[in-house]
């Protein structure tokens, strides 16, 4: 294993990284290195990214993880918020060279946990060798583009979604896909406060989305997409792109302006250029299967659901920090009371905490 690296990548290392990220087709966008950028500016994690090597010292493996210190403790995370990111390997002798690494910058730095989120499953053997345990809790939502065209589509969705997206039509929404995320910082982040209180979590302050915008947007691997009404921003999405795959990563609504459906005008017209793009699946991402109305939402679009693993080490179910869980539901009613500035002020300080 070499040895153990604590900044954000230079610039040949991240070319190397790169280059290793889009030779495995179970990459996603999270494994790009910009994210350790992204992460120690926007949120204040150290990252270790950890590299298993062939003897001739071509790649075949590699596995960045974060530190998130917590409330009562310190634990490893592959990656934070997400629900993947975790180990690349090309073989399980690659795979088991990683997670002891894991398990070697757990024991250095102090962290209690480490959790690896994960679309393609670990080989069972090694997982069990080293400890980890797996739990298939959250839901991941996919639509596979190539199966649909374009009236095709717009019948399968059924009448009561084409009629949502008649009504946003009639009531003059329009979708705008700024060139320079960057630029739209200000109005994207004003609505996202506004979600995340009514939905009573903490939000992610502004300098998180800032770094994301500029380091993910100029390579083409963030779309930003707004829905207005005149000039009031109703709805907004932070969309991922990386290989053949679109994620909705970020989503946000104005509670004032739902009547006129932006969600359901916002979902369609973001499908509808990821097929124009030739992209062949579109990612909703994963939810919590308490989030019943959530992921039927996102069924109605024709997304295919199933769980996907995460292999957490030194900890039960509860390090999976399901936010929609009920013994939040007191903590949620606080947040949603709190006056905007406070509240703001309540993500830089304790979002942090909870990667």
């Amino acid at each position: 294993m070499p040895p153990l690296d604590t900044n954000p990548c230079a610039a040949d290392d991240a070319a190397d990284m790169r280059k290793y990220v889009e030779s495995r087709p179970e990459a996603t966008v999270y494994h790009l290195p910009q994210w350790r950028t992204i992460f120690r500016d926007g949120l204040g994690y150290r990252s270790f990214n950890l590299e298993s090597k062939e003897s001739a010292g071509a790649m075949n493996g590699c596995l960045t993880l974060y530190l998130v210190r917590g409330l009562f403790s310190r634990r490893l995370v592959a990656v934070p918020f997400r629900d993947r990111g975790g180990p690349l390997w090309n073989s399980p002798a690659a795979l088991d060279e990683l997670l002891t690494g894991a398990l070697a910058v757990a024991r250095q730095e102090g962290a209690r946990v480490v959790s690896l989120k994960t679309v393609p499953a670990f080989d069972d053997d090694v997982a069990a060798a080293q400890g980890f345990l797996r739990h298939d809790h959250w839901i991941r939502s996919v639509v596979e583009l190539n199966k649909l065209d374009g009236d095709g589509y717009i019948r399968a969705i059924g009448p009561k979604t084409r009629n949502m997206i008649r009504q946003s039509e009639r009531a003059g929404l329009t979708l705008e896909i700024p060139e320079a995320p960057l630029e739209k910082l200000a109005e994207w982040h004003a609505l996202h406060l506004a979600t995340q209180q009514e939905l009573g979590v903490p939000p992610f302050p502004r300098r998180f989305f800032a770094a994301m915008f500029r380091e993910l947007a100029p390579a083409g691997n963030l779309r930003l997409f707004l829905v207005r009404r005149e000039e009031k921003i109703l709805a907004a999405s932070v969309v991922f792109r990386h290989g053949d795959t679109a994620i909705y990563g970020y989503s946000a609504s104005a509670p004032d302006g739902r009547q006129h459906r932006p969600n359901d005008f916002m979902l369609f017209n973001i499908i509808t250029w990821a097929r124009q793009q030739g992209l062949r699946f579109f990612d909703m991402g994963s939810d919590s299967p308490s989030q019943e109305s959530l992921l039927f939402f996102k069924k109605k679009w024709l997304a295919e659901q199933q769980p996907i693993p995460t292999y957490v080490h030194g900890a039960g179910p509860t390090a999976l920090n399901d936010s929609s869980d009920s013994k939040y539901a007191s903590a949620r009613n606080v947040v949603r009371r709190l006056p905007r500035p406070m509240y703001g002020a309540l993500g830089r300080l304790v979002t942090p905490y909870f990667g």
